[in-house]
């Protein structure tokens, strides 16, 4: 035998009280005060590997154009300037290494295959040589979040790679 259908009955919506909209404010609070300073370490943290990581790029792309000339028993010290094709980008060089130069294009950012996004490059007037401050763009304070190189004074000379991370 088939009942008949029983009448549906309509409830009322709930809504949320105030004790519960209390409750929630409060859950959310807590969880942005915990997760707020931690984010932004994290960020500062990720700044500093990669001021670090793209020094450590410079100096390594620095030492393999050097020995490369070495290599080929070019005499570093009487050399000044030139250019060198390396992986088809033409790099300019001061004494085998690559110049400082603030273009992404040439001298140590193309070398080191250093990307122009989340970078400032600006070319500092040196006594001696230049030397090219790569600054986090995205730092509170990029000219402390900084990756320094200067090409060699010398032929038996170093580049100078430096790093300034106390802003990042």
């Amino acid at each position: 035998m088939v009942r008949p259908a029983e009448p549906r009955r309509h409830r009322a919506p709930r809504g949320v009280t105030l004790v519960e909209l209390v409750a929630m404010i409060l859950v959310v609070a807590v969880l942005a005060a915990v997760a707020l300073p931690r984010y932004a370490d994290a960020q500062g943290r990720a700044r500093e590997a990669r001021v670090k990581a793209a020094a450590a790029s410079m100096q390594a792309v620095a030492a393999l154009v050097r020995d490369s000339h070495a290599a080929r028993a070019a005499r570093c010290h009487d050399i000044r300037d030139t250019r060198i094709e390396v992986d088809g980008t033409t790099l300019a060089l001061t004494h085998c290494a690559p110049q400082a130069l603030p273009s992404f294009g040439d001298g140590i950012l193309a070398a080191a295959r250093i990307a122009p996004e989340g970078w400032a490059a600006t070319l500092q007037p040196g006594t001696d040589t230049p030397t090219l401050w790569l600054e986090a763009a995205d730092a509170s304070l990029p000219m402390a979040c900084r990756v320094s190189y200067s090409a060699p004074l010398r032929g038996s000379d170093a580049p100078r790679v430096g790093t300034v991370t106390s802003g990042c």
